[in-house]
């Protein structure tokens, strides 16, 4: 998708309008594989993700405002094109998470059982994001997002739990199918790689997960009712 996007005689920043379909898209896939889990439907999980998703939505497209506030009244327009820069992205995904830890834990909802569900709304989102981006540059990511997604389906269905692959599972599988598709990716013309030891921060990235996933013991969430408690258990023990 371009950069700037025309839309009759306003521009409309085409990053924005990219993460607003694949927010869409993760949101109506997660809505529809709840559809299938009726252990999940007493959870309002659309309305925590959702409102997440709000918080780092702000916090990215207006962040800026806290340093620049005169551009809401001198130049309102510039808004739809004007986006904010790292540092306001990383406090808004922060934000976000605060948001939805506060929130599982007065929904009694263990942090396992939060992120078992969480990968149901981003790997959908995830597709869509590569698929538009930059496109083709980003397709193999993209279609490895897509198999991996489909593995997810398929074991949440062979699961008596339900529960979809656990943590690690998710960290690694992320971590070496990125680092693999990284090193056969074309870079979009005119992209700047800033290098450390050889390597582009997407690829150490892709090493973080790979290191968490080793280091991060395997759960899912084996979601049994007990009255209206969900009771947790490590996946080793399935």
């Amino acid at each position: 998708m371009p950069e700037i996007v025309s839309l009759g005689p306003l521009n409309a920043d085409g990053l924005l309008l990219t993460v607003l379909i694949a927010a869409v898209a993760g949101m109506g896939a997660l809505s529809l594989w709840i559809r299938t889990q009726p252990l999940l439907k007493g959870v309002p999980w659309l309305d925590m993700f959702g409102t997440a998703l709000f918080i780092w939505g702000i916090c990215w497209k207006l962040g800026f405002l806290v340093w620049n506030p005169a551009l809401l009244w001198e130049r309102p327009l510039s808004l739809l094109v004007v986006r904010s820069g790292f540092w306001e992205t990383l406090a808004g995904g922060a934000a976000a998470c605060i948001y939805l830890l506060i929130a599982a834990r007065r929904r009694q909802i263990k942090l396992n059982q939060l992120l078992g569900v969480l990968p149901y709304a981003l790997v959908p989102a995830l597709i869509v994001w590569c698929s538009l981006t930059s496109f083709p540059y980003y397709l193999p990511y993209a279609l490895i997002a897509a198999g991996f997604y489909i593995y997810m389906i398929k074991d949440a269905r062979g699961s008596a739990s339900g529960g979809g692959p656990d943590l690690t599972t998710y960290l690694l599988g992320f971590g070496f199918g990125g680092l693999l598709a990284s090193l056969f990716a074309a870079s979009p013309p005119g992209a700047v790689l800033h290098l450390t030891a050889g390597l582009t921060g997407l690829q150490w990235l892709f090493i973080a997960l790979i290191a968490a996933g080793i280091f991060v013991k395997p759960q899912r969430a084996i979601q049994t009712e007990t009255g209206s408690r969900t009771v947790t258990r490590d996946s080793q023990t399935e």
